[in-house]
């Protein structure tokens, strides 16, 4: 069963937009299995330009689920994906902490922190500069976590969320013909007072492992493939082998680099 919401937020003071208000709108489509089982949020385009995430949550509005739940958010920032921008005012994956700013972008975040909240992992799906097996300071094909291992207050207890990201890494790399496309793991340590990335900790996967209590996972494939099937084919690859982890069964999800995820 599918249920589609549509969150229209209000809002005042953004410069000189028309029809502000739909700025904020939230389309977020949920997909119930018929079996009870955990539920996976997953956002595409959090950063309008980075596309293919996007792309494949759309594909997966029409699978069938044997168990589990999909929270799918496709359009996550709807208007900086129509102008092919990162941001318009904010960076919306900069919002998750503590902040004063009340532009569109937060009133969006808001919502994502309520459906964070209804679920049992989150994936937010990115397109990354170069290639991290290459040069480490890169993001293109990594799987990025925020640290090796955290105490998860929603399921009262620890996690290893390496091992679990190794093991999707490890599935996903065997479904790749093209070895040049494989993933490799990049952890922030975000919380470390030596991480490199201190920005990160008002991030979305941020917020979901150490405010709400669930495991949370970064899909970067690159923006060096130019390809943009195989790009959006990828990104389908994650979502389904993540699905696998966690517990999520699909009747039928997508293949290699010709994703059907029953269309």
């Amino acid at each position: 069963m599918i249920l589609m919401l549509t969150f229209m937020l209000s809002l005042s003071g953004v410069l000189e937009v028309a029809n502000a208000s739909n700025l904020a709108a939230l389309d977020v489509y949920v997909i119930n299995g018929e079996e009870k089982g955990p539920t996976l949020m997953i956002m595409g385009a959090i950063h309008g330009d980075e596309p293919s995430g996007s792309k494949a949550v759309e594909l997966y509005k029409n699978v069938s689920i044997k168990s589990g739940t999909l929270i799918l958010v496709p359009r996550t920032n709807a208007y900086a994906l129509s102008k092919n921008k990162r941001y318009i005012y904010q960076d919306m994956n900069r919002l998750f902490g503590v902040n004063q700013y009340n532009g569109y972008e937060s009133l969006v975040v808001e919502k994502l922190k309520m459906l964070i909240q209804k679920s049992d992992m989150l994936i937010n799906l990115h397109e990354g500069e170069g290639f991290f097996s290459e040069n480490s300071k890169k993001y293109g094909q990594s799987i990025v976590i925020d640290a090796e291992s955290a105490y998860l207050k929603k399921s009262n207890k620890n996690m290893d969320i390496k091992l679990f990201a190794e093991d999707v890494i490890k599935s996903l790399n065997k479904e790749l013909t093209n070895k040049d496309y494989h993933f490799g793991l990049n952890c922030q340590k975000t919380m470390d007072e030596s991480t490199r990335h201190p920005e990160q900790r008002d991030s979305a996967t941020y917020y979901a492992v150490y405010s709400v209590g669930i495991p949370a996972f970064g899909v970067e494939v690159s923006k060096d493939v130019k390809d943009e099937k195989a790009k959006v084919a990828m990104q389908c690859l994650a979502i389904k082998n993540f699905a696998d982890k966690l517990g999520v069964k699909f009747e039928k999800t997508g293949d290699k680099f010709t994703p059907v995820c029953n269309m």
